[in-house]
């Protein structure tokens, strides 16, 4: 992968020479944070002069060591679907510094990352059309504290599996939402045994809002996972008090064979 990248950067670092590259102002007293709407894959400073970092998937944060160099080289980020290339120059003028950048869509940025099936630009668009599904699971639901979580659909799409579920709240306060976990559980656990407990970590979560009243739908994109049958997969919710209630629902891995597709 590592040798991909270099070729990329070389192939493009030639092709920008024929255009001008866009000019990023940095201070010493400024962060500069670059936004980007897809994930970002890859940064490369050439130079030692700035440092540089991927703060979240989507977030990159850059800042220059000293005001001792003018000329600071170039930023190569690429994205799921994008490559850039930015000239960093230094500037003593704090409002002149580019303190925000914004990655905008452009057929010029266009890049086919070899690492992706799917964008989460393209994971939110599945996922609008998994939103307009009728349930096909009406069995598989759990309920506790006066909550109840359903299964609706679980749809495949190339290396990818949407799971898609809703919580409803069946009382009059307020449900905030301080975590939900997605693991993959023993199906029995006896008392003092190890509990063989594997966090899964989405790809792409579709409703990020941390609060709802009487019904709560997400689809959960993970990529493709297997386990045995003696397991499950669990999502787990958990609310932001002390005593927050939680509910719990469990997916058996014949409910995962049976998943469709759109």
């Amino acid at each position: 992968m590592k040798n991909i990248f270099i070729a990329v950067v070389m192939i493009f670092s030639f092709n920008s020479k024929a255009q001008e590259l866009e000019t990023i102002y940095l201070n010493k007293d400024v962060t500069t944070h670059i936004l980007s709407k897809v994930n970002i894959s890859k940064i490369d400073l050439s130079t030692d002069y700035v440092a540089g970092q991927i703060t979240n998937k989507k977030i990159i944060a850059i800042k220059p060591k000293s005001a001792n160099n003018i000329e600071l080289g170039i930023l190569t980020i690429i994205g799921e679907d994008y490559f850039l290339q930015y000239k960093m120059i230094y500037t003593n003028d704090l409002d002149y510094a580019t303190s925000q950048l914004k990655i905008e869509d452009t057929e010029e940025h266009y890049f086919l990352n070899p690492s992706y099936e799917m964008t989460n630009v393209d994971m939110l668009r599945y996922c609008k059309k998994i939103e307009d599904l009728d349930p096909t699971y009406h069995n598989v639901a759990a309920k506790d504290n006066k909550a109840i979580i359903s299964l609706n659909n679980i749809i495949v799409k190339n290396h990818y599996i949407f799971i898609d579920y809703t919580i409803e709240n069946k009382t009059n306060l307020i449900y905030d939402i301080n975590d939900v976990k997605y693991t993959v559980d023993d199906k029995k656990v006896v008392k003092n045994t190890n509990i063989q407990r594997l966090i899964v970590e989405p790809e792409y979560q579709f409703n990020k809002n941390k609060t709802f009243k009487k019904k709560y739908r997400n689809i959960v994109c993970f990529d493709k996972m297997t386990f045995p049958d003696n397991k499950e997969f669990i999502i787990e919710l958990s609310e932001e008090q002390i005593s927050g209630r939680t509910v719990q629902l469990s997916i058996s891995y014949m409910d995962i064979l049976n998943a469709d597709t759109l």
